[in-house]
């Protein structure tokens, strides 16, 4: 990041009182926006009403956010920071070169994920079959999580850890199907599985798909 040369002038100072107030301004946004999107839908849910949910004037909500389907994004993006998302990519980072280890991390954030939020994601993407804005949202969420797994298993497919009739991209369209909100939620919610039983069979099932054992390589 590029910082420019002091030019003498001075934005509007901002304390870190001011800061703090902004954020929790923020967050009651966003708590507000969540409950309504569930409660009456995304489509019916007017900006209006948020912002009379949450206390504060439409135009902080459209200074904030932009427009709706901003404040959607931030809450898809508050989901990811609860599931501990920060600290998952450094895990990941710092397994480089033990693809075991950094499938580990993949599916322990994917359970932390659809243990937290799975509910709010299934009644979204539900919502999203009839509401293209919101639709798209998730669409683009989905598809940051797919390049992310892309990055690493192109890694995978250099070093010959895939198996080998996979492929980078082949290999993040098995682990989508298999890591999944859907299974999670069949499996779980209806079948009667533990979270922690969730993860190991994912894992193995995911492992034995995607990876040559350590005999292969």
């Amino acid at each position: 990041m590029e910082f420019e040369a002091n030019s003498g002038a001075r934005g509007p100072y901002e304390s870190p009182i001011r800061r703090e107030q902004a954020e929790m301004t923020r967050q009651r946004i966003t708590d507000a926006a969540r409950t309504l999107f569930l409660k009456r839908g995304y489509a019916r849910t007017s900006l209006k009403q948020v912002a009379a949910e949450a206390g504060v004037s439409d135009q902080t909500i459209y200074a904030v956010f932009r427009k709706k389907s901003g404040l959607l994004q931030a809450i898809m993006d508050e989901m990811d920071l609860a599931a501990g998302v920060e600290q998952s990519m450094a895990d990941i980072g710092a397994a480089h070169g033990d693809p075991e280890r950094q499938l580990v991390h993949f599916v322990a954030y994917d359970r932390r994920l659809f243990e937290r939020e799975g509910d709010n994601l299934l009644i979204m993407r539900n919502a999203g079959s009839s509401e293209p804005e919101l639709a798209e949202t998730l669409r683009t969420g989905r598809e940051r999580g797919r390049q992310v797994h892309l990055r690493i298993f192109a890694i995978w497919e250099s070093d010959g850890h895939l198996v080998e009739s996979l492929n980078a991209e082949t290999a993040a369209d098995l682990y989508h199907a298999v890591s999944s909100m859907d299974s999670f939620d069949y499996l779980v919610h209806e079948r009667g599985w533990t979270a922690d039983e969730w993860e190991q069979e994912t894992f193995r099932v995911l492992c034995g798909a995607l990876l040559r054992s350590a005999k292969e390589r």
